[in-house]
């Protein structure tokens, strides 16, 4: 793949891939619920850009976490969502063991009403 020579045909490709970059990225965001931000410049040094939401914010967000990352605060920041994470599985590893007690307990009962004849389930 070279670049083209021809003036012409370079701006007539750009603006049909162009085109086809952005609705790329509109679909990106559209199914899959991602925030995109292009920013292309044409052979003939026009600026053209795609944002969902916005450019902007995009860009200031990018800068924001570039900050953080440089400030050491990226750190703390992902502890708290490590120990935050870690807490979350904490408790629903004892949701799942409390369901789990509560399933064994309803089975003893309905083999009791029933007298017997339903064996219980044994976990592996």
């Amino acid at each position: 793949m070279v670049k083209m020579t021809n003036a012409t045909r370079l701006q007539v490709t750009f603006s049909k891939r162009r085109s086809g970059l952005f609705k790329k990225a509109s679909e990106l965001c559209t199914l899959c619920g991602a925030e995109v931000a292009i920013i292309a410049f044409s052979p003939g040094n026009k600026v053209h850009s795609f944002g969902h939401p916005c450019v902007k914010t995009l860009i200031q967000r990018f800068e924001y976490r570039q900050q953080l990352v440089h400030s050491g605060e990226m750190q703390m920041i992902e502890a708290y969502r490590k120990a935050t994470l870690s807490n979350l599985t904490s408790e629903l590893s004892s949701i799942e063991q409390m369901l789990e007690e509560e399933i064994c307990r309803g089975l003893k009962v309905r083999q009791a009403k029933i007298g017997g004849r339903i064996p219980l389930k044994t976990s592996t």
